[in-house]
């Protein structure tokens, strides 16, 4: 980011993803789409290998099974996260 001109003020701890995008939108919001793409780029090449936990599947489908409503929780993005829930637990096939 400082290569990029965005001053980033030394500290003790390391900055965190969230307080480095915050950085951004204070102090060079037209780099932001830029920089978003980075951690976006990582998830889609991820995404081909992405998985299930152990028994994800069958435990959505119990759930749903005694008339509880479903939701899943990821900590991927959406496109990541429907491709991998398309092919496998709401795909056609799934239970």
């Amino acid at each position: 980011m400082r290569a990029r001109g965005i001053p980033v003020p030394e500290r003790a701890l390391r900055w965190s993803g969230a307080e480095l995008f915050d950085l951004v939108r204070r102090e060079a919001a037209h780099l932001e789409a830029e920089l978003l793409a980075i951690p976006v780029a990582h998830e889609r090449r991820a995404m081909a290998d992405a998985t299930l936990v152990p028994f994800a599947r069958e435990t959505v489908a119990a759930m749903k099974e005694l008339g509880f409503a479903t939701a899943i929780w990821t900590n991927n993005d959406r496109v990541v996260a429907d491709f991998v829930l398309a092919r496998s637990i709401c795909s056609p096939t799934s239970t």
